[in-house]
């Protein structure tokens, strides 16, 4: 399908591509998209592209206009390669962004994305072949929502500097089974809240940076669960009230774990190092009794 230079296009419509409304014959094979030159546009609906499991390619021309994305936008699609860097003026961002594309091995965001506060739930999620994603331009997001890259093939994540984060859904970068490093430093003043399993699953993870979070009160469960850290402290969180269970379970390279002074913890959940490295190995063995004590 070739839309270019159409010059007053503001708005696609929901389900653009979608097999189910606008693919009838079963031996329709749609492969290309290109909209080059049709630089007008403003807002893209919902399920552009969802279920088009032979769709590719899609070009767009300079999306300097572009506010809007819809939900499931490319979802369960074929596309190898996504480049968004025009798009600097975007504010929205729907569901399920790009989710469950198995060919997806490239995402070009804008270098500048300050009218997006939120990145929504499903996020990339389930691209295995996506190797890594530059996330500076969000320099205004304030929230992150739940499986943000989930299960993809990422390598590394770093988060912008004096990023307003303030939460982080649950299962952030889950069961990214390549995903060596993550470093959060650049939102440590503003994060208060990270959802459970927050990298829970990542078998290669072995740097890890939080950056002092005074915020955070709460690690919840399975927070680095089954990860192949070899450090980790509890000082990053000079505030914790409440360790959830199974935060370090199966942690079997864990062997360096600072407790710090532990001065506010209130509570323990089960499990919390199982599998990982024992109360005897750690260091600040006053604070990993206080632990003991509150679970």
């Amino acid at each position: 399908i070739r839309l270019c230079n159409l010059k007053n296009l503001r708005i696609i419509r929901p389900g653009f591509c979608s097999p189910q409304r606008y693919v009838k014959a079963a031996d329709v094979v749609l492969r290309e998209v290109d909209f080059t030159g049709s630089d007008a546009i403003e807002k893209i609906e919902e399920r552009f592209g969802e279920d088009c499991a032979t769709l590719e390619t899609v070009t767009f021309g300079q999306l300097e206009k572009l506010i809007s994305i819809g939900d499931k936008f490319l979802v369960c699609s074929n596309i190898g390669t996504l480049d968004l860097t025009t798009a600097t003026n975007l504010q929205h961002i729907g569901t399920a962004f790009a989710s469950t594309c198995c060919s997806l091995s490239s995402v070009q965001l804008p270098k500048a994305l300050d009218g997006v506060v939120k990145v929504p739930d499903q996020f990339c999620c389930q691209t295995e072949a996506l190797l890594g994603m530059d996330v500076s331009g969000m320099t205004s997001v304030e929230d992150i929502g739940h499986t943000f890259v989930l299960k993809s093939g990422i390598r590394f994540l770093r988060l912008p500097a004096r990023m307003p984060l303030r939460t982080i859904g649950s299962w952030f970068a889950g069961n990214c089974e390549h995903l060596t490093s993550i470093d959060l430093s650049g939102a440590a003043e503003t994060l208060s809240s990270v959802g459970h399993c927050f990298a829970s699953g990542c078998t290669s993870l072995t740097s890890i940076t939080f950056g002092v979070m005074p915020l955070i009160t709460r690690l919840e469960t399975g927070f680095l669960c089954a990860t192949a850290i070899a450090t980790f402290s509890f000082a990053d969180f000079p505030n914790l009230q409440i360790v959830d269970s199974e935060i370090l379970y199966d942690c079997p390279q864990l062997t360096d774990v600072h407790f710090g002074p532990l001065t506010h913890i209130e509570e323990v959940g089960d499990l919390f190092m199982a599998g990982s490295t024992p109360f005897a190995k750690c260091s600040e063995p006053e604070a990993s009794q206080r632990l003991r004590v509150a679970a």
